[in-house]
């Protein structure tokens, strides 16, 4: 394939899936996607449909569409419409799966399931008889599970999979009025960073917080682990970026820069090809408490980055209980500890053994070949529903 994944090019022209995600931008899903055209692209055929409309793109986004467009994958509804418009973007989506007649939509996130339950409002057949959802929160409809109850009852009789153990469970106990099995875990498939953290000593300290600035990312506990661990470590010569956005922002500003005076606060909107970057990074802090498993503490580990996180769900399945630099959700003195210990010693904190194990577990062809399998059973099943 050219990609490095160990799959034979068979494109048959059968299968046809739609990918249905939020947005283009982090943590809308379309991570996983861009991974999954990657390795099945010269095998099926695929096409994506953005929900929501963004003003300004960012620089992941855009090199998301670029990359898309080199690979001659069809992006409906390119920058969506807008997020409130809950008229516009179901009817857009019927419309497209009228056009591209998919034998498969695979919906990414709430956001997208709830579009396309809407979808199948609208006088005339549902949009498409068979769908796939793919699982990522542990707190799903946080907020409005009635809302949730309601498309999981409009959706039933779809299949899911989820990206973490958490993930599948807090799917399960959704409470829809209608039976739905346990979503099968597919982890996660990760290319490793081509470049790796090397041992030794560096200064200044460079420390990435890459996630919302909200507080289901735990950005808001961040002034106060900065706080303790300057102030325990004595360090200086530390500087941290900030990449994200979100309601915690300009609060977040303020804050570090009256309460953490010695050290240096970058706020970027988005680092493209972050997980080729890594390596230039020596700790990642991530102290969500309920986004569930995503992909960046995978990357960091197989970058041998030292990941300090809170304990949130989905984490176990990246990381054992004997990995030195987590804490409970909410320790704000526990998260500090162990950035003070990254910040006073160089040592190898992912180790070859822990390394080798993420490798194993979150393998993208595994997933890709996973994935694959899905796609055909529930595609053959609509080819045999309406010949």
């Amino acid at each position: 394939m050219g990609d490095g994944y160990d799959l034979p090019d068979t494109h048959d022209g059968g299968v046809r899936i739609m990918h249905v995600v939020p947005s283009l931008e982090p943590g809308g899903g379309s991570g996983l996607v861009l991974s999954l055209i990657a390795a099945l692209r010269f095998r099926i055929q695929f096409s994506i449909f953005v929900i929501d409309a963004v003003a300004k793109p960012s620089g992941v986004a855009l090199a998301r569409v670029q990359q898309l467009q080199q690979w001659h994958v069809p992006l409906l509804n390119r920058f969506g419409g807008h997020a409130a418009d809950f008229g516009g973007a179901p009817m857009r989506l019927r419309r497209s799966i009228q056009l591209t007649r998919p034998h498969l939509v695979h919906l990414h996130l709430e956001h997208a399931e709830l579009t396309f339950a809407l979808a199948s409002l609208f006088p005339g057949t549902r949009p498409a008889p068979v769908h796939l959802r793919t699982v990522y929160r542990t707190t799903p409809w946080k907020g409005c599970r009635i809302l949730g109850r309601w498309v999981a009852a409009r959706l039933a009789g779809g299949d899911a999979v989820a990206v973490s153990s958490a993930a599948a469970r807090a799917d399960y106990g959704l409470g829809a009025r209608q039976k739905r099995d346990r979503a099968e875990v597919i982890p996660y498939g990760v290319e490793p960073s081509r470049v790796a953290r090397l041992a030794g000593p560096r200064s200044p300290f460079r420390i990435l917080f890459a996630g919302g600035m909200d507080q289901r990312a735990g950005a808001d506990l961040l002034p106060a682990i900065f706080e303790k661990a300057q102030s325990r470590s004595g360090r200086k010569d530390v500087e941290v970026t900030l990449c994200g956005r979100g309601p915690l922002e300009r609060r977040l500003r303020e804050q570090l820069r009256l309460e953490v005076r010695e050290w240096r606060f970058f706020f970027v909107r988005s680092i493209p090809h972050l997980v080729d970057r890594l390596s230039q990074y020596d700790a990642v802090l991530m102290p969500s408490r309920s986004e569930g498993l995503s992909l960046l503490p995978i990357q960091v580990l197989l970058a041998r980055v030292p990941l300090i996180a809170a304990r949130a769900p989905g984490l176990e399945d990246v990381v054992t209980s004997d990995y030195r630099l987590t804490a409970a959700i909410d320790d704000v003195d526990a998260l500090a500890d162990c950035l003070v210990t990254v910040l006073g010693q160089d040592l190898t904190f992912v180790g070859s053994a822990l390394r080798a194990r993420v490798a194993r577990r979150f393998d993208i062809t595994t997933m890709a070949r996973s994935y694959e399998a899905r796609y055909r059973t529930l595609a053959a099943r609509r080819k045999g529903g309406q010949g």
